[in-house]
């Protein structure tokens, strides 16, 4: 993919390019021992990685993605990968690519050129759409085709993820439908920023004799668990006809868990 022979000297950055554009699979193998010293050391990184980002369906052998049967994900585990990978500013630029010029290294004289083979953001091709920001194709004969795509349209962005596709036009097709119909059913709505969170006394269930302990409570623990440095932005569905939404704060575990949600 890379043509490049043994002893060819590439740089990180051409072979990000040619790893994320071309599927390069020595590319993804130079890039692990790169970092990690060797593939395993590698591949324990990216295990850990994923179970960080919640992943639980998930577990690597490799850095190229070649069948092993060890080798597994799920749609929705990728979707926390990509969804991770995407707030990069270095990672958006890598996958927005169309073309990427190759130096001459130590072995090849000539520049190379690497083509994305996302056909979303290739402005000559079919499938091309203006909201497309990229992202990372695959086949192998026992995965099928696979596509992951980002898009951002109206302020709002998606991923999409495709496993175990049958044919890489119907992958491209069925992505184009699908990210459609997110960007038509669902909008981005700005909440208010005072939001009223319950106190340390309220979240541990200490605050029953009610308005007569306020006296007796320690000051710090009259303070809001959480406070909301930043207008907080919610996806809904454009069918929502009600006037206003209400914040519902949960806390739940030893360790005060936060969940905040929007009803």
């Amino acid at each position: 993919k890379l043509g490049s022979v043994a002893g060819d000297q590439l740089s990180v950055e051409a072979c990000r390019y040619g790893m994320m554009l071309v599927s390069s699979n020595q590319a993804a193998n130079a890039l692990a021992e790169h970092v990690a010293g060797s593939i395993s050391g590698f591949v324990d990184l990216m295990n850990e990685k994923a179970l960080s980002l919640g992943c639980e369906n998930t577990h690597f052998t490799n850095p190229h993605g070649l069948h092993n049967e060890n080798h597994y994900t799920c749609a929705y585990d990728m979707a926390l990968i990509a969804q991770a990978a995407y707030e990069m500013q270095e990672f958006r630029e890598l996958v927005s690519t169309a073309l990427f010029y190759c130096p001459e290294t130590n072995l090849t004289e000539e520049e190379r050129y690497f083509v994305n083979h996302h056909q979303m953001i290739q402005e000559d091709s079919e499938y091309y759409t203006d909201w497309c920001k990229g992202g990372k194709n695959g086949f192998t004969s026992d995965a099928w085709n696979t596509l992951v795509t980002f898009g951002e349209k109206d302020g709002m962005r998606l991923v999409c993820v495709l496993l175990h596709e049958n044919g890489a036009d119907m992958a491209y097709r069925e992505t184009t439908d699908l990210m459609n119909y997110g960007f038509d059913q669902f909008s981005r709505k700005q909440m208010e920023k005072e939001q009223a969170f319950p106190t340390f006394y309220q979240s541990m269930k200490l605050d029953y004799p009610g308005i007569v302990s306020w006296d007796f409570q320690a000051d710090d623990l009259k303070q809001p668990i959480a406070v909301m440095t930043e207008q907080p932005i919610v996806t809904i569905p454009n069918s929502f006809t009600g006037d206003e939404l209400t914040s519902v704060v949960n806390v739940s575990g030893r360790g005060g868990e936060i969940s905040y949600s929007y009803e």
